[in-house]
């Protein structure tokens, strides 16, 4: 058993980087870097894989040697940052009333389109209505 210390960076400004996840490869084992320092330990074995996770980085892993002489090991780990151009986004506010009454409640239906509206929404027996309010009774 190795107790594995370590301090995880930006690899461009050597800044601390907290609540990076460090977890062991192929296990359910693993820990958070601190708030602070972006310091992490955690208890591994010789051999083990040790990967570091983080949304605004992109991920790393590092290897324990099969080879350490004792019980500590300790690293810093550098992470770079993971850009991703997200496309536009237009906001508008939403429309006055009478916008509203422009754009969809004065909207021509088909007559057709109204007679499937008229059947689905009835309330007798069967009905999809009849079934959502029975549906609800029943909770």
């Amino acid at each position: 058993m190795v107790q594995l210390f370590g301090v995880i960076m930006t690899a461009d400004s050597l800044e601390a980087i907290p609540a990076v996840s460090v977890t062991v490869k192929g296990t359910k084992r693993g820990t958070i870097t601190n708030n602070n320092d972006g310091v992490f330990s955690i208890a591994v074995l010789k051999g083990d894989v040790i990967e570091f996770s983080h949304v605004s980085f992109l991920p790393g892993s590092v290897n324990v040697p099969d080879t350490l002489k004792g019980t500590q090991y300790s690293i810093v780990k550098t992470l770079v940052r993971d850009t991703a151009f997200l496309p536009v986004a237009i906001i508008r506010p939403r429309p006055t009333p009478e916008q509203f009454a422009r754009d969809f409640v004065n909207v021509p239906v088909a007559e057709d389109e109204l007679e499937i509206l008229r059947k689905a929404n009835t309330l007798k027996p069967g009905g999809p209505i009849w079934q959502n309010c029975r549906m609800m009774a029943v909770k």
